[in-house]
Parts: C-alpha cells; sequence; structure tokens
C-alpha cells in the first residue's frame, strides 16, 4: 500500500519514542515549575508591599475627591465611605517618575517643535 506524500517514514520516530519524549518533557515541566514557584510567591510579596504606599495616597486622594465618580455603580457605597472620613491633608501627585519624564518631554516639545 502506497504511503501519502509527506507521510514518509524516514529519520521519523516511533510513536512509542514520540509518547516517551513528550512524557518525559511534561515531567520535567512539572519538576521546574515546581521549583519555580517558591521564588515567584516571593517576588509578589514583594511587589505587593512596594504597592501599599502608593495604594494610600490613592485611597487618600480618593477621600479628598469632591464628587462621587462612581454614582450609579456598585462602588458608590464605598466612595461615600471614604467621603466620611477625610483628612485635611493636601493632594499628592502619585504619578510614576518615568511618566513626569515623558509628560515634561512632550510639554516641552510642544513649547520648541
Amino acid at each position: 500500500m502506497r504511503q501519502l506524500p509527506g507521510r514518509e517514514q524516514h529519520g521519523r520516530l516511533p510513536r512509542w519514542a514520540a509518547a516517551l519524549l513528550q512524557g518525559l518533557g511534561a515531567v520535567v515541566m512539572t519538576i521546574w515549575l515546581a521549583s519555580l514557584l517558591p521564588y515567584l510567591l516571593i517576588v509578589s510579596l514583594v511587589v505587593a508591599l512596594l504597592l501599599i504606599p502608593t495604594l494610600r495616597r490613592l485611597r487618600q486622594e480618593a477621600e479628598r475627591m469632591p464628587y462621587n465618580p462612581y454614582a450609579g455603580t456598585p462602588f458608590e457605597g464605598l466612595f461615600n465611605n471614604l467621603q466620611g472620613r477625610r483628612s485635611t491633608r493636601p493632594m499628592v501627585d502619585v504619578t510614576p517618575p518615568h511618566r513626569k519624564l515623558i509628560r515634561a518631554f512632550w510639554l516641552w516639545r510642544q513649547n520648541h517643535g
């Protein structure tokens, strides 16, 4: 019986060998991902800790907003609770430094371009 073109068996692994290699690859990837998981958890913990000051500032700014941007949404009550705890501290710009640099560049380019 003739084979269709493109289905030649020259240099091709037998099915059992391909299945064995796939299983071995799956075992290696599973072990690698399991060993990588603790490092990923530590990195996520560090990132979460670094976000705490920024999130505090954002909450304080939301407390000082004069109107409710969430009117008519499920977050309306949350905003009203924040409004009840107003503080007298001034607003703080929490724009990341790279965004400030980009904004300054574009403003300079508009004025000198």
